[in-house]
């Protein structure tokens, strides 16, 4: 990562301000949680058939699988992706920016390894968008998307909640190869709501350096909409810090072999 805009990063007034105080927002949100624990439904993980009419268009298959990303506009068909956004996840839910959090300065929730977690309590919005990436129709979704004769499921899901400040140093994920050298991960960013767009709002794209200078891929919608990209492939992915006033909501998903 980048040296400069990681100190960059951690000098924001706002990020700075809510690491600071994070040791007091953090047992308040517990105690509203306990307040609000019926907000909270039973997700199945691995264990459901998605009953929603999803795909991806074959130019987006053939765009993944020539450059290693590819970008969905209308993810989720629309009456479902309202009932996602009519019981989002409160502020509550999501666990406070502490100092140990310098190049992903956002908050998070509902972090889970799947197969450590078969059953998991989240909002319903939550549970609906959770039951989509782990069920079988979204593994044969990725399996057409991939187009390598390699079956993915989901390993990892968790929610996060960007704010004026909020900045991802662009970075290429850690390798995790296999016996023939091949890192076979895909990771999806769902953008579920965000107050802005592209870079203004934590648009998280795809990139030539670890500078900001060279972008590859800039979303500019960040409402119901999806960035997906190939682990292993030679990008860096992130954003520069949020402008003030934005705010963004987004479900990260990360696929691996089995």
């Amino acid at each position: 990562m980048n040296r400069q805009i990681l100190r960059r990063m951690g000098r924001h007034p706002n990020v700075f301000w809510r690491q600071s105080t994070s040791f007091f927002r953090s047992p308040l949100r517990k105690v509203l949680r306990e307040i609000f624990r019926d907000e909270l439904t039973t997700a199945e993980i691995h264990q459901n058939q998605s009953a929603i009419n999803l795909r991806f268009s074959q130019e987006t298959e053939q765009h993944f699988q020539k450059h290693g990303w590819a970008f969905v506009e209308n993810f989720i068909p629309n009456q479902d992706y309202k009932e996602v956004l009519s019981s989002w996840p409160s502020t509550r839910w999501f666990d406070p920016l502490t100092f140990n959090a310098y190049a992903k300065t956002y908050d998070t929730a509902f972090r889970f390894y799947t197969e450590e977690n078969p059953l998991v309590q989240v909002t319903s919005g939550v549970k609906r968008v959770y039951e989509i990436f782990s069920s079988k129709q979204f593994e044969d979704i990725v399996f057409s998307l991939c187009h390598d004769s390699r079956r993915r499921k989901c390993y990892w899901l968790n929610v996060n909640r960007a704010y004026w400040g909020t900045g991802l140093a662009p970075h290429k994920d850690t390798p995790d190869v296999d016996s023939a050298g091949v890192d076979s991960r895909v990771n999806f960013i769902y953008f579920v709501k965000a107050k802005g767009d592209s870079w203004a709002a934590g648009g998280t794209s795809i990139l030539r350096t670890n500078d900001f200078t060279d972008p590859i891929f800039k979303p500019q919608n960040l409402n119901n909409t999806l960035l997906i990209y190939r682990t292993g492939d030679d990008f860096f992915h992130g954003f520069p810090c949020m402008k003030f006033g934005s705010n963004r909501h987004a479900v990260t998903a990360h696929f691996r072999e089995y």
